[in-house]
């Protein structure tokens, strides 16, 4: 169950795209440092699978012209990979290379309301595969990085 950091993405205004980077930091109880969506908040950031992402094969949210969706299209922060985010449950706890702790703090993303699919919630990956975290701790992360599910003590 435990995956690795495929790719890192931040907005650095709302509304604007993602642009992906190496590394990101991450700042216990607010998010990623220069991500709008960051803050004093229950969806500080986001995670989202690549193998999610690549089942979805087209989203009205994001554009039905748009032949393939690729990583940072569902405004993810944290794209993972060789990990299933369906198994999570509320307050489980992610470990990020041994030292950034986050807690899944709500699971599933809301499409828009406009959304074709929405009222089909099995035609979308998001309200299921899309989840979001609370940082517990500070640290660096970085494309590549290991993602420990913990084990309770």
């Amino acid at each position: 169950m435990d995956g690795r950091i495929y790719s890192i993405h931040l907005s650095e205004m709302k509304g604007s795209s993602c642009v992906e980077v190496k590394q990101a930091k991450v700042v216990r109880n607010f998010g990623l440092e220069s991500d709008i969506r960051a803050g004093d908040t229950v969806k500080q950031v986001s995670l989202h699978s690549i193998e999610g992402i690549r089942r979805q094969r087209k989203c009205a949210r994001i554009g039905e012209t748009k032949k393939n969706l690729v990583p940072g299209d569902f405004s993810e922060n944290i794209t993972t990979i060789d990990m299933d985010l369906t198994s999570l449950k509320l307050h489980d706890k992610l470990k990020i290379n041994s030292k950034v702790v986050l807690e899944i703090s709500k699971i599933g993303k809301e499409c828009y309301e406009y959304c074709p699919r929405e009222a089909s919630k099995n035609h979308c990956v998001i309200p299921k595969e899309a989840i979001f975290v609370k940082a517990l701790t500070s640290g660096t992360i970085s494309t590549g990085d290991t993602i420990e599910v913990m084990k309770d003590v």
